[in-house]
């Protein structure tokens, strides 16, 4: 983990998108408990939960992290989407986190695109991942971005602030070497 780098100027700040170390945990969780809407009871269950993922990073399924100095910006991770089957490491879920004093910049779309540029050269052909409906701009994006949209996920029967999400799909290009 940790090894691979890329410098950014989006004319406003400077930030590198790195391949997380293990020192990373407590900020990634940190970005992504702010961006949960449930019982905050349930904060060490989830942590533990988050942390298995983490700790399981291999050549296929990572995590990245956007930092402007010493400030973490957000993180976006690739996960296994099918976790007991011998296909594992074809399918991936990818997760998009940025805290919100960063939302209008660039960060999460280059974040997206550095795992999909990491994707390419992994046992990865298809990441999915769901938007909320009412993030038409995210939306618009991922498909200019060549991610489609194969359907819908209605919302929850049991009321946890759930909103209807748009599925989508990215098929990775094959490495030309």
């Amino acid at each position: 983990m940790g090894n691979l780098r890329k410098e950014i100027d989006n004319g406003k700040f400077k930030y590198i998108i790195r391949e997380s170390r293990p020192e990373d945990f407590e900020q990634i969780f940190e970005i992504w408990i702010k961006h949960q809407i449930f019982d905050h009871k349930l904060i060490p269950k989830s942590k533990d939960f988050f942390y298995k993922a983490f700790i399981n990073q291999d050549d296929n399924f990572k995590y990245f992290v956007a930092i402007n100095n010493t400030e973490y910006i957000g993180f976006q991770s690739l996960t296994s989407f099918r976790e007991k089957n011998f296909f594992k490491s074809y399918y991936a879920e990818s997760s998009t986190y940025v805290k919100s004093s960063f939302m209008n910049s660039s960060a999460g779309q280059d974040l997206v695109k550095y795992a999909m540029e990491h994707a390419r050269d992994s046992d990865i052909k298809y990441i999915y991942g769901w938007i909320n409906n009412d993030a038409q701009k995210l939306i618009h994006l991922a498909t200019k971005l060549n991610w489609n949209v194969i359907g819908d996920i209605p919302s929850s029967n049991k009321g946890n602030g759930e909103t209807e999400k748009k599925l989508l799909v990215y098929k990775v290009p094959k490495t030309i070497k």
